[in-house]
């Protein structure tokens, strides 16, 4: 049993411990930013089998400003493996700049070291949030780093008193990616494995009630507990985003690969798409017709990709090739990635360690770790853009299998997962920046 000690910093109404009235009117206070993002930590670790978490502050309203002795003196007794602080900063005083900080105490254990780096090189990956500190991954006397007996991190989520970061840091939207990134680093860090049972799917932005109704039951014949939010009219409208066993997800009658060359905000019904790099698409991709990408995506190290692909004519299929040339003729597009269902082998397809003609190895399996995924299926005439998070590539095909989906491929990971459906649970990780897409239509 993994056991979380979590703090947020502060009490609701700490002296001073707010966001300045020129740059935010209601003034919020730290305690209730940091509050917010331990909500949804604890929220998101639920879902995992062997942790606990232990709350250390005033979780119910923050009146109580629980003391910093009281809070280490719990974790110690309790015999927390990791204490968590979570902060805002301050002492810009108006100015531009900031970002987030990561303190452990300078004569810490390798361990807290470890999670320092690790938590601060999430946050940044998911938030962007970067800054202009010299020294972003810090040392500090802080009474909670220093008196703790487990590995112990202060993290200073952004400066309060910043022009730059008080926009952000007031999102829900980054407080959602805040949280994310700690559960990611807790999850790889301890191997927490998701727990399996039935889940609830809200279909929403499906108008016919009879539509709806058949998605819901087809749904809860697959062990499901279905609930419908819908409206009654007399067309269906697609694409539609729905929960599926928690994850969000989009439904879309086609869909468009295409490079967006820059974050999904601006791209509705929209998740990321085809690894990519140096702004180019690393797997096999074809849009409307043009070769955007012939190669898969270890093609030189002879290696095959798994590509879902349609044809002008509307024929769906999946094939494992190399190149574009091995598949179909007449394609509408075709998008590569690895392999899910009855195509799930990741050593055919290159994800291990691999040497090339010229003697190069590389390792390409960091793929298949426990991170959040993307994934683009088909059944029955929908195509299902679905984002995964926190599992492995063996948790996502279990994943894909449970769905009965007739086809998938999982298309990416990591800090770059993003998603932009119709529903606030379905917008992750927005302002990444994305050189290849997949739109449902």
């Amino acid at each position: 049993m993994f056991k979380l000690a979590l703090g947020a910093g502060h009490g609701f109404n700490t002296a001073g411990k707010r966001c300045p009235k020129e740059l935010d009117p209601k003034q919020t206070p730290e305690w209730w930013l940091n509050d917010r993002i331990a909500d949804k930590v604890e929220a998101l670790l639920a879902s995992y089998d062997g942790v606990a978490v232990l709350r250390l502050d005033d979780s119910d309203d923050g009146a109580d400003d629980v003391a910093l002795a009281t809070r280490v003196k719990r974790a110690n007794q309790w015999g927390a493996d990791f204490y968590l602080s979570i902060h805002h900063n301050a002492g810009i005083y108006g100015g531009k700049g900031g970002g987030i900080v990561a303190y452990c105490y300078p004569s810490a254990s390798k361990a807290s070291f470890s999670w320092r780096d690790k938590l601060y090189e999430a946050l940044i990956a998911h938030t962007g949030l970067e800054g202009n500190r010299s020294t972003p991954k810090a040392t500090a006397n802080h009474y909670v780093t220093r008196y703790t007996s487990m590995p112990a991190v202060l993290l200073e989520l952004g400066f309060m008193d910043s022009a730059t970061d008080v926009p952000i840091i007031l999102t829900e939207e980054y407080a959602d990616s805040c949280a994310a990134a700690i559960v990611e680093v807790i999850v790889g860090q301890e191997n927490l494995v998701r727990k399996q049972g039935t889940c609830t799917v809200t279909v929403r932005g499906i108008p016919s009630r009879g539509e709806a109704d058949k998605l819901a039951a087809e749904m809860a014949q697959r062990g499901y507990t279905a609930t419908v939010d819908g409206g009654e009219q007399e067309e269906v409208s697609y694409p539609c985003t729905v929960l599926l066993e928690g994850m969000p997800a989009i439904l879309a009658k086609n869909i468009v690969p295409f490079n967006p060359n820059g974050p999904l905000s601006n791209w509705n019904n929209t998740i990321s798409g085809s690894f990519s790099a140096s702004k180019q698409p690393c797997s096999i991709l074809v849009q409307d017709g043009w070769v955007k990408q012939r190669f898969a995506c270890h093609y030189w190290y002879d290696r095959p990709e798994s590509v879902l692909y349609r044809l002008t004519t509307g024929e769906v299929g999946i094939a494992r090739v190399g190149l574009t040339d091995e598949l179909p003729k007449g394609l509408r597009w075709a998008v590569g990635g690895l392999g899910l269902l009855d195509n799930y082998d990741p050593t055919a397809e290159g994800f291990c360690k691999l040497t090339n003609k010229e003697g190069k190895t590389e390792n390409f399996s960091d793929v298949l770790r426990d991170t959040d995924h993307t994934v683009l299926g088909y059944k029955d005439g929908l195509f299902y853009l679905i984002y995964c998070k926190s599992m492995t590539a063996a948790q996502v095909n279990a994943f894909a299998k449970k769905l009965g989906l007739e086809m998938a491929v999982m298309l990416d990971g990591g800090h770059v997962a993003a998603i932009n459906g119709a529903d606030s649970f379905a917008k992750i990780n927005l302002k990444q920046k994305q050189y290849y897409a997949i739109q449902g239509e």
